[in-house]
């Protein structure tokens, strides 16, 4: 595992960047404007922070707690792909189908790890 830590004139998310040889960066795919209950869910509350999605809640029986997120987490990319909103973590998911698995790019106390998600139907 990288230690990512602040230091003046950089950020965590630009370290974990620069770490990164040779990423593509994939296009969010759309929402769909037919949403329904079906759409894709990990069980996420989260607010934006300077670097990704800092987690502020996680459902007790949702796939993302069941991964090891924990409250506190900041989300920083979803299937190497960067989030930087509550709205695109929440497009992401939604286009997901039950059952698919996500892999969530998050930092815990200064350290990037990663975790794979099966996204579930939406409750």
């Amino acid at each position: 595992m990288e230690s990512y830590v602040e230091s003046p004139g950089s950020s965590v998310q630009q370290q974990y960047a620069s770490s990164q040889t040779k990423k593509e960066n994939k296009p969010v795919p759309a929402a769909d404007s037919s949403a329904s209950d079906s759409d894709g869910w990990i069980g996420v509350t989260g607010i934006t922070g300077a670097y990704g999605i800092i987690i502020t809640d996680l459902a007790a029986d949702g796939p993302a707690r069941v991964a090891g997120l924990k409250i506190g987490d900041t989300i920083i990319a979803v299937d190497d792909t960067s989030v930087k909103t509550v709205q695109m973590m929440d497009t992401i998911a939604n286009s997901q189908a039950p059952g698919s698995q996500m892999k969530i790019s998050f930092v815990r106390n200064g350290i990037a790890s990663e975790t794979i998600v099966t996204v579930q139907k939406r409750h």
